[in-house]
């Protein structure tokens, strides 16, 4: 039982339905006068074995091409010579077959092979084409589905750990160390200097509406992540003062491209907790992007040294990878490194717009 059990799902199939379908033709050839069990045998036999090997062959062109990565329509144009071919090969096979069972076995005439093709190629290659074409439809369509299903689940998984991300980010800025920092700066401020109390107050509410209103959205432009940013930095400067110092460098081929959402963001706001903060004098952050080719570059710098347990493990770093790797299917790469007292992390992406 344990063995038929660990049998593929493809194997499966391919055994029980040529198998009914060679039971089915059997029963049928034994209503002539002259069939024999003998015969019929001989054909399930035939009919199950030339069945799996040709289809088998296809399955393995199949997938060593990738065809069953392709689109519809660039498949459409592969499968109309296919079919053609291990149709033509099939009625062939079958032909053979026939003739061995009945002249040389069976023992019916002495009807030479070629006069036997001559009279029944295009009954067979027909029967053979049609036969071949249905089946390449179900195996075909039965990978087109699953490819739809896991494109389904996996932005389904990415849609929940875009969430997830944005419910992290939204718990971080509600901790108690930014929030009360947040607040603490606001109340110093509206004694000292009442129009930046106000300034605070607008940019914290915009960062909390844009967490909590805004987490619907798959990807957002370059443009608007980086007003993101720029608010998130207002806020942090206004609490770090002269400790913390900025330089943003952006081409404006860049300004369209479309990212995950908070995924600048979340390298900015690493820099500032495992950097920054841990500065008595404070530091620089400096963040640049460019496009080169296809391709979008973020580099986040700040001031300050490495701690791999502590910088590129962190929990921010972590879930943007995680939504990178189901957004872009793998096709980014991210590297963190340090030179000069400085932390520097390059994210590649690809620039679509």
């Amino acid at each position: 039982m344990n063995k038929i059990a660990n049998i593929s799902l493809y194997w499966k199939c391919q055994l029980i339905g040529w198998c009914i379908a060679a039971l089915y033709w059997g029963l049928e050839g034994m209503r002539a006068p002259q069939a024999t069990w003998t015969a019929f045998l001989f054909h399930l036999i035939g009919d199950v074995t030339i069945g799996i090997l040709v289809t088998h062959c296809y399955r393995y062109l199949a997938l060593k091409f990738r065809w069953t990565n392709l689109s519809p329509g660039k498949l459409a144009w592969r499968l109309i010579p296919a079919v053609l071919l291990i149709g033509a090969t099939y009625a062939l096979l079958i032909a053979l077959k026939l003739y061995y069972i009945r002249y040389t076995i069976g023992g019916e005439g002495n009807l030479s092979l070629y006069n036997y093709l001559t009279h029944t190629y295009r009954t067979l290659l027909l029967t053979g084409t049609r036969l071949m074409a249905i089946w390449i439809l179900i195996y075909h369509g039965y990978h087109y589905a699953q490819r739809e299903n896991k494109i389904a689940l996996e932005n389904a998984q990415l849609i929940m750990a875009t969430r997830e991300a944005q419910l992290n980010q939204l718990s971080a800025q509600l901790n108690p160390h930014f929030f009360f920092n947040s607040l603490n700066t606001i109340k110093f401020l509206i004694a000292e200097e009442p129009t930046a109390a106000r300034r605070a107050v607008d940019l914290l509410s915009d960062l909390l509406r844009h967490f909590l209103y805004n987490h619907d959205d798959r990807v957002i432009t370059v443009t608007e992540e980086l007003q993101l940013v720029n608010d998130y930095l207002e806020l942090e400067k206004l609490r770090f003062e002269e400790r913390l110092q900025t330089t943003v460098t952006v081409s404006d081929d860049c300004l369209p491209v479309t990212l995950p959402p908070l995924s600048i963001q979340t390298l900015v706001e690493n820099s500032i907790k495992h950097g920054i903060s841990k500065l008595k004098d404070g530091g620089t952050i400096t963040m640049q992007l460019d496009r080169i080719d296809q391709q979008l570059r973020i580099i986040v710098t700040n001031s300050g040294k490495q701690a791999p347990a502590e910088f590129s493990n962190g929990l921010g770093l972590k879930n943007l990878r995680k939504r990178l790797e189901l957004h872009y299917d793998g096709r980014f790469t991210m590297h963190l490194g340090e030179t000069n007292n400085q932390v520097s992390v390059e994210l590649i992406i690809p620039a679509y717009v």
